[in-house]
């Protein structure tokens, strides 16, 4: 599972190198693919054609930079423009209004790229969300892209960001709790060592561009054994985080499964 990419080419070929290439290991990748970066365009050509060519074990989240009020400020825009054409942005920008918003892996494991939203109470509502979408169009959308955790926060909050909300540690632990989840997986938020803990380690943010305030480039890894070990792995120390191998044990009773609204959405006059 890794998080913010930002156009960093070398540093996203630095996790296939470490971790494996698709087919032979599973990728979750939590969104924000453009924008800051020097090789936008090499970022998401790359993790488009993974997709297509290996949809069973390949997955991307949209983020709030895969939105077009966003990134048509923050620098896809303007590569897209200088490399090629405004129309090639709009292109990849029908491929981002088709992206999932969340995944649920094995039935444990909640991914996103922003956070929880106070709309969000079954799975049900996930499928009610139609795609292509434009998340200004959608409270629940515009939560999971852009809501963050915050330690001093009980219940939820108006976000500094002017978008979405805080929520505080009661939320995770009783989403937690009325879901049957194990962990949240997020992105979205630089922090200090690449990833941070939150809620008693029910949620947890990663951070994979290491240019970006921080040095370090953060990832989940798993085992594909029946029971999955999930450990925070750290690319510049180069060991594991975490208590002991209970605290993040999942089990996976059958072969991971994932709900339509986990992946990319049918474009209009698409192949089936």
């Amino acid at each position: 599972v890794c998080g913010d990419i930002h156009g960093q080419f070398p540093d996203l070929l630095r996790i296939f190198n470490r971790c494996g290439y698709p087919p032979d290991c599973s990728y979750l990748f939590l969104g924000d693919y453009v924008d800051r970066g020097r090789q936008q365009l090499e970022v998401i050509t790359i993790l488009m054609s993974y997709k297509i060519l290996y949809p069973e074990c390949f997955f991307i989240l949209r983020g709030n930079h895969e939105c077009k009020i966003i990134n048509k400020v923050y620098g896809f825009y303007d590569e897209c423009k200088r490399r090629y054409s405004v129309k090639l942005y709009n292109v990849f920008q029908d491929f981002f209004d088709a992206l999932p918003l969340c995944s649920l892996v094995a039935g444990r494991i909640l991914g996103m790229h922003g956070g929880l939203s106070p709309e969000l109470t079954s799975w049900a509502q996930m499928d009610e969300i139609v795609r292509p979408l434009d998340p200004e169009d959608v409270p629940l959308a515009m939560d999971l892209l852009w809501s963050d955790p915050d330690d001093h926060t009980r219940g939820w909050a108006k976000n500094s960001r002017g978008v979405s909300y805080v929520f505080g540690t009661d939320v995770v632990k009783k989403f937690c709790r009325d879901m049957d989840l194990d962990l949240i997986v997020r992105a979205h938020q630089v922090v200090q060592d690449g990833y941070e803990f939150f809620a008693d380690r029910r949620l947890v943010t990663i951070f994979s561009a290491p240019k970006v305030k921080v040095r370090k480039m953060v990832y989940l890894a798993t085992d594909q054994s029946e029971w999955g070990t999930i450990r925070v792995k750290d690319e510049e120390l180069s060991r594991t985080y975490g208590r002991s191998k209970k605290s993040f044990v999942i089990r996976a009773t059958s072969p991971m499964h994932y709900h339509t609204w986990c992946d990319v959405a049918h474009l209009p006059g698409s192949a089936a």
